[in-house]
């Protein structure tokens, strides 16, 4: 397995259980867990917070930037 494909596994949304899922949904728990594991744009925070998104996802372009690369 590449190393592109393992980083698109790990960024990936895990998938669950459809009745774990059910039980989480309304629950703080579940909200934590749904935004932890879909990596959605924020829609809140400071400046400082959104200049380390965006260069988290810099970043990240960069890295598979790379990878294709090495593919190639």
């Amino acid at each position: 397995m590449s190393l592109l494909q393992r980083l698109k596994r790990l960024l990936a949304p895990r998938r669950r259980e459809p009745e774990l899922q059910e039980d989480l949904d309304g629950s703080l728990r579940g909200h934590a867990l749904r935004r932890a594991t879909h990596r959605e744009k924020p829609r809140t925070g400071t400046p400082h917070d959104w200049e380390d998104w965006d260069a988290y996802q810099t970043s990240l372009a960069r890295l598979e930037a790379k990878m294709r690369e090495r593919e190639e």
